[in-house]
């Protein structure tokens, strides 16, 4: 009898302290959701876009009028002037009726035969046309009549600057192969002469 009773409070007690350790007992905390991702949308890269230049506007400023682009060729060819006679090349037949003082002239002549190369104004036109010109054997050189600007005598090749005296008048360029003795003529006979005149100034 004595054993069942203490069998009895035995489990009694064993009871107890099952219960006392479920009161006592913190449950389990839950597992959090899982955090569902959200959906990315992709970002477009933009792409580079071409930069624009500005066309520049024009403006108004001058470009400064350089000393070759005053140069104004008025006379470039090539002529045949018979041995023992002349060619005038007047330059009011090529553009330029008058010439003014202090006008400045380039002229360049290259011929396969000797020859004078004059330059004078046209009222001494006649004169040089009338006349032979005749050697001066003292000073050696061809003498002219009427006023000469410029004068080379017995050239095959020339190049040279003339200045127009003051005052304005008109002005030829002279090419002359009468620089033989009168009774000496070569017939049929030509001289190939390359003549430009540029005004400089």
């Amino acid at each position: 009898m004595r054993k069942k009773v203490i069998f009895l409070v035995f489990g009694l007690l064993l009871i107890a302290a099952v219960g006392i350790a479920g009161c006592t007992s913190e449950p389990e905390a839950s597992a959090a959701p899982e955090a569902t991702p959200e959906p990315t949308i992709p970002v477009a890269t933009p792409e580079p876009t071409a930069e624009i230049t500005p066309e520049p506007v024009g403006s108004d400023v001058l470009e400064p009028v350089t000393t070759q682009s005053l140069q104004n060729v008025i006379y470039d060819q090539r002529i045949g002037v018979t041995i023992n006679y002349y060619h005038i090349i007047q330059f009011r037949d090529h553009g330029v009726d008058f010439c003014y003082g202090g006008e400045q002239y380039e002229i360049e002549v290259e011929s396969d035969k000797s020859l004078n190369v004059l330059f004078m104004q046209d009222t001494n036109i006649d004169n040089f046309r009338n006349y032979r010109p005749e050697w001066n054997s003292n000073q050696r050189k061809w003498d002219y009549r009427g006023k000469i600007v410029s004068q080379f005598d017995d050239t095959y090749h020339r190049k040279f600057v003339v200045t127009i005296p003051e005052g304005t008048g008109r002005y030829s360029l002279c090419l002359d192969t009468r620089n033989s003795p009168k009774d000496l003529v070569v017939a049929r006979e030509t001289a190939m002469v390359d003549v430009k005149i540029t005004r400089i100034k």
